[in-house]
């Protein structure tokens, strides 16, 4: 008996439960902000160029020429980040939330829900997932005692961290299917690659689903048990559940606001745009699926699911300061774009990939570059992202 009590409650968890623990610490302590890490990356691809034999002056001004290349890609990353908000906060989504929120029974059961919510839900959104998912977390914090907050938070984010680049949001995928939002220079090379060539192979959708069963099973088993927790009470975070107020026009001009004429009609009216866009596009309905109709359809969905003008705007504004992130991180990307396509840069690379590789191994070299890059991208954007305060929905709009 007296052995059992010097027993350090660490030694009790399972390998990878204090492997989590450990990096959840690690994170905390040195991630910096995802800013920090898009100005490596330009300084870094300018290294490169400059290793690479190119002129110093050239590679500095593609990278000034191109910061607004990706502007409307940009708009189109915030639009998927509003949608995704403004489509969670709804009243019938909230409602659903709290119902899952009472379905775990264990702290380690509560994280596993969030990140089987995480990641099937950024097979639809990358912008509804963590948002969702951190409207879920903060519903079982007072519901689930003992439940770790870190492993909660990250769980919130296993989404952008793993199988969003095999949804529907896929920046890659709706980039190349989108012509608005490709550069010129892109498009010249690739040209227009419908959904039905990239999301939606049947190796594609094997993929995501091995890769959400991976990570369903690694929340679980490195979720601490709550000896070794750190709860939201830890933080000195209490959630309340959001009340729902019932406001009244006071004014006669208020009245638009608070009535669903104008939601329903202008809902209708983008329906039927939609059904027309699936209906008559000559590749079939997969393949009308592009950005723009992608957004459409979130935007559409929120507004009849808000049902009133001001609580559609109410959403939307609360979601606002979630985009800061994208709307100033994007432009120094496209300088490294800049960078790679308007000098030699590109051409060297391509002759390194296909030096490096075989007719059998340059699939593989490609898939698994591709695959670092995304991950790479996708996991600093969520993990730096993370802080005590908690993922967006959690602590504020802390996207």
């Amino acid at each position: 008996m007296q052995a059992s009590r010097n027993i350090n409650p660490a030694a009790a968890e399972g390998r990878i439960a204090r492997l989590g623990l450990a990096l959840a610490n690690w994170s905390e302590k040195w991630f910096p902000d995802p800013l920090v890490f898009a100005f490596l990356g330009v300084v870094v691809v300018y290294l490169l160029g400059i290793a690479a034999g190119e002129s110093p002056a050239q590679l500095g001004l593609e990278a000034g020429k191109n910061f607004w290349t990706l502007v409307p890609f940009t708009m189109q990353m915030v639009m998927i980040i509003i949608g995704g908000y403004v489509v969670a906060s709804t009243p019938l989504v909230r409602r659903g939330i709290h119902w899952l929120a009472g379905l775990p029974k264990t702290p380690r059961g509560a994280v596993t829900l969030v990140a089987f919510v995480a990641t099937t839900s950024s097979l639809i959104s990358w912008g509804l997932s963590p948002i969702i998912s951190g409207f879920l977390v903060r519903e079982m914090t007072g519901r689930v005692k003992g439940m770790d907050y870190r492993a909660a938070g990250t769980a919130a984010y296993l989404g952008t961290c793993s199988v969003w680049a095999l949804g529907l949001s896929s920046s890659a995928a709706m980039l190349m299917a989108t012509k608005s939002a490709m550069p010129p220079s892109l498009f010249a090379i690739s040209g227009l690659i419908p959904l039905t060539q990239t999301l939606f192979l049947w190796q594609s959708m094997v993929t995501a689903a091995v890769v959400i069963a991976v990570s369903v099973l690694v929340s679980y088993l490195s979720a601490p048990s709550p000896e070794n927790a750190r709860t939201a009470e830890s933080y000195g975070l209490h959630f309340k559940p959001p009340a729902e107020t019932r406001e009244r026009h006071t004014k006669p001009g208020e009245w638009l606001e608070y009535s669903p004429v104008l939601n329903i009609l202008i809902g209708a009216l983008l329906l039927g745009y939609l059904v027309d866009v699936f209906r008559t596009s000559p590749r079939g309905a997969l393949a009308a699926l592009d950005l723009n109709v992608y957004n459409l359809m979130f935007l559409t969905a929120a507004l009849l699911l808000h049902w009133r003008p001001r609580n559609f705007v109410r959403a939307v504004t609360d979601s606002i300061p979630a985009t800061g992130g994208v709307l100033i991180q994007f432009p120094f990307y496209a300088m490294i774009f800049g960078m790679i396509v308007g000098t030699g840069l590109s051409a060297k690379l391509a002759h390194l990939f296909t030096s490096a590789s075989t007719h059998d191994t340059f699939s593989l070299l490609a898939a698994g570059y591709s695959a670092v890059q995304v991950d790479r991208g996708s996991a600093l954007r969520a993990a730096s992202r993370y802080r005590a305060p908690g993922p967006p929905g959690l602590g504020g709009a802390n996207l």
